[in-house]
């Protein structure tokens, strides 16, 4: 690619004879022409005031358009610059800006880590709420060339935020056949978190459909059974049938619990569901302490209950995500390791470590930005296990600043406080 400042503009010619005059101030394509051939070099020899040619502009954009076009650029090494773009989106305070957060989460080739991001700044929003709740409106559609939409990051968000507008647009994706697969425990957990009632009736109609999908579909005509779920995609169905039982559990009256022990009656109910109920359905551990009678016994009530005893969560000893203490305290372990990695630069920048975990507290992927860091930090971090969460997979960001970490030159470590 070659280039040559003229009045007004920059003139660019790239590899396939394209020529273009970049508006000096706005920096889009004011004209453009075609050369008619492939160049390999291109040697310019005009006069610095050269008029630019009519024809061929585009449109001015605004700042939050250019960094969404930015945030949304195709190619896996242009990740550290995507999600530098979408920090600067975030930042930014115009609806067009929100927009575009919106397509970017939203779009099914998103990479995890960059839709993380791009959710927690939506949900920091005013406006976020809002312009998520629009974009659930959006389903697949063969005739449109509609694609699925990714919205277990927008589900998760909407949870957090209790706006009871989401539900309906949750349970319209929870009914979708052509919601990917591994969306819909999110959305079965954010209908239980929004914690409204009017939910149960899809959950339930949920739970029904897939109680007994099970492996291969038998053939009529006795051929060989072919199971068109790939083993990935059973697993996720059978968290998503846990999450909605819980879901139904938690938020459920006496009616619907009836309906999840009929579930759990069903022989053709799948074992994993059965299991999920029989969690569901578990009564929280909540000791009576009975006031004692004349002689120390304890005086029982013999009046019943008027309301069903709270239920019991998933897992009640694990917490439902890593909290930021967590994640600060699983990283002191290696903040020796870390500081030496920026111990040669001068001065050490702050790296941020952006990282995928699944419920197990295992590392999954690491990106770093700066990335001439990602080697040496990513060693780093594959060595922790961070404690065990009910998430099934999420990504979450670490910020080292070095110039917090405290060196103890004595020992030949380097441990850091936060």
């Amino acid at each position: 690619m070659c280039q040559r400042v003229v009045r007004g503009s920059l003139v660019i010619v790239d590899e396939s004879g394209t020529l273009s005059f970049l508006d000096a101030l706005a920096g889009h394509v004011a004209a453009s022409a075609r050369l008619g051939m492939p160049v390999a070099q291109a040697i310019f020899n005009v006069p610095s005031d050269l008029a630019r040619p009519s024809g061929g502009a585009e449109p001015v954009q605004s700042v939050a358009q250019l960094l969404g076009t930015a945030a949304s650029a195709i190619g896996d090494d242009l990740l550290p610059a995507r999600m530098l773009a979408t920090r600067f989106l975030s930042e930014q305070t115009s609806a067009a800006a929100t927009q575009a957060l919106v397509a970017l989460v939203s779009s099914p080739t998103c990479p995890d880590e960059l839709r993380t991001l791009g959710t927690e700044a939506l949900a920091a929003r005013p406006d976020g709420a809002r312009a998520m709740i629009e974009t659930l409106a959006t389903h697949y559609d063969y005739y449109r060339r509609t694609p699925a939409a990714r919205v277990g990051f927008i589900a998760r968000a909407l949870g957090g935020s209790h706006d009871h507008r989401a539900v309906a647009p949750l349970l319209a994706h929870l009914r979708d056949p052509y919601t990917p697969l591994d969306e819909l425990d999110d959305i079965a957990a954010a209908l239980q978190e929004l914690g409204d009632h009017a939910a149960l009736a899809g959950l339930l109609e949920f739970l029904t459909v897939y109680h007994a999908d099970d492996g291969p579909v038998p053939a009529l005509d006795g051929t060989p059974a072919v199971d068109e779920r790939s083993p990935a995609d059973r697993a996720a169905l059978r968290d998503a049938l846990a999450a909605a039982a819980m879901a139904v559990g938690v938020l459920g009256g006496p009616a619907e619990r009836e309906r999840l022990h009929a579930l759990q009656r069903d022989p053709t109910t799948i074992v994993e569901l059965r299991s999920a109920i029989t969690v569901a359905l578990a009564p929280r551990h909540a000791p009576s302490h009975a006031p004692a009678g004349a002689h120390g016994a304890a005086t029982a009530s013999v009046a019943p209950p008027t309301a069903p005893p709270p239920l019991a969560s998933p897992m009640p000893t694990l917490p439902p995500r890593l909290t930021p203490a967590m994640i600060d305290h699983t990283f002191a372990a290696i903040q020796d390791r870390l500081a030496r990695c920026v111990s040669s630069l001068n001065p050490p920048p702050p790296v941020t470590v952006h990282f995928r975990y699944d419920g197990e507290g295992r590392v999954l992927n690491v990106i770093v930005q700066p990335a001439h860091l990602q080697g040496c930090f990513e060693t780093a971090v594959r060595t922790v296990t961070f404690p065990r969460t009910r998430v099934f997979r999420e990504v979450r960001t670490f910020v080292f600043r070095p110039e917090t970490a405290r060196v103890h030159h004595s020992q030949g470590r380097a441990p850091a406080r936060r």
